[in-house]
């Protein structure tokens, strides 16, 4: 095996150690079953296929792209979707206004049951074009998914777009037709949708824009929806939940039999732990659908590597896409509406100095979204130490990625053995490594 590139990252700091010292002290091996205690396994034998990175074209994040600079844009676009940066290439749409919006709003007047007032003039300010720069900034197609936290106010038992509630069902066929007409929307400006979830969070009721689906209704929106796009010849991927991985098994349990082949897999979230068993037991129930996590955000009070520990664990159990949270946010976490505080993004934008820069989340993202390339396929690999987590994927191109992450207080030294070949590696304490490998 061969070293073509070689990152770490410890207390949130990223750094690219140089290829030719660590060729010359890493030198491979054959294999020993003595390295055993201290050896990570990487088979060769592989499982899902990963669609790609990314976070969500918030309205927020879009706004502070917008007040940029060229000079401040463009490296805004290279640190998200530049070859020398995170790579995104999976990203998340807000269908109407969401918590990280200027504001709420729709896509049509109230009480609007025609739809002759739709149009996406709001989204054509600031997110639209933040989205065709990214688009033809990154290297390749970025994989786009777009997810509603409300219907139209009048659509909803409560008459608001905030604090959750049900969407009446005898507007079940207007708010699918209203999600078709965002569809052709985009698709007018040269966007393509891909990826539907049915609804963010169905089962909160947030201050913020929300509606409530119990899975039933969630089964018989989907199956009006799915009939709605087939309609209209749109060829749209449905994921339901897009809410808190711990509880996906048993809304799974009630929606795949009844939607079958008009569901293509499920969105979830990390809000309730880590829950990495619940992604392992629906592999293992519905094989032949996809899981994506589609948001996840934190705060300073976090731990430093938990990112790192949440999309490890992600992959390693069957996750085929991961997204986090904004884009970009400024240096309070925001804007956002309807909600005490804000969060951390990878890129952060301070609008008093005008400064770009990255938090911790960044390095985190790196680690994973630089290296793995979509239609990489994970790859079963074990660690002799609980406090070593580790991560293996195969590219398309045949390299390997390995990423490790030592969760001990302690430098730990540790083998990566893959075929007949072995790898030593020194970890510092909290530290997490990623090496490029070719056979």
């Amino acid at each position: 095996m061969k070293i073509l590139e070689y990152a770490s990252m410890k207390n949130g700091l990223l750094t690219h150690k140089p290829i030719k010292p660590l060729q010359d002290a890493m030198q491979s091996k054959p294999y020993d079953e003595t390295l055993g205690p201290n050896g990570i396994r990487i088979y060769p034998r592989e499982k899902q296929n990963i669609l790609g990175f990314g976070g969500a074209f918030t309205q927020s994040s879009a706004y502070l792209y917008h007040q940029m600079s060229e000079k401040e844009k463009r490296k805004a676009l290279e640190l998200l979707f530049g070859e020398s940066g995170l790579k995104y290439n999976f990203c998340r749409i807000c269908i109407g206004s969401c918590d990280f919006s200027l504001g709420e709003y729709s896509y049509i007047k109230d009480d609007d049951t025609t739809l002759a007032s739709f149009n996406i003039a709001e989204d054509k300010k600031y997110v639209i074009p933040f989205i065709k720069d990214a688009m033809a900034y990154a290297k390749e197609e970025v994989l786009l998914m777009a997810s509603p936290w409300s219907p139209p106010a009048f659509m909803k038992e409560n008459g608001k777009l905030t604090e959750g509630t049900k969407l009446k069902k005898e507007y079940y066929r207007l708010y699918a037709a209203y999600i078709v007409k965002f569809i052709e929307a985009y698709a007018e400006e040269g966007i393509k949708i891909s990826i539907l979830t049915l609804q963010n969070e169905p089962s909160a009721t947030q201050t913020w824009e929300s509606c409530f689906f119990s899975p039933e209704d969630e089964a018989a929106f989907c199956d009006v929806l799915y009939n709605t796009l087939k309609e209209k010849g749109l060829e749209v991927k449905l994921l339901c939940w897009d809410h808190n991985k711990g509880s996906m098994y048993p809304r799974a349990s009630v929606m795949y039999p009844q939607m079958q082949e008009k569901i293509w897999g499920m969105a979830f979230h990390w809000y309730d732990g880590y829950h990495f068993d619940d992604l392992s037991l629906m592999c293992d129930a519905f094989p032949d659908k996809v899981l994506v996590g589609t948001e996840f955000c934190t705060s300073e009070v976090r731990v430093p590597f938990e990112y790192n520990i949440e999309i490890l664990n992600d992959l390693r159990c069957g996750a085929a896409g991961i997204l986090e949270w904004n884009l970009i946010l400024d240096e309070h976490g925001g804007p956002y509406h309807h909600r005490e505080t804000g969060c951390i993004p990878p890129v952060s934008w301070n609008t008093q100095t005008g400064d770009l820069s990255v938090r911790n989340t960044y390095a985190q993202m790196y680690m994973f979204s630089h290296f793995i390339k979509r239609h990489a396929r994970a790859l079963y690999a074990s660690s002799p130490d609980c406090n070593i987590q580790t991560l293996a994927c195969r590219n398309p191109d045949g390299t390997i990625v390995s990423t490790v992450l030592n969760c001990l207080n302690t430098e730990k030294t540790i083998s990566i053995c893959y075929q007949n070949e072995a790898f030593p590696i020194t970890l510092y304490a909290g530290e997490t490594a990623t090496l490029l490998l070719r056979e």
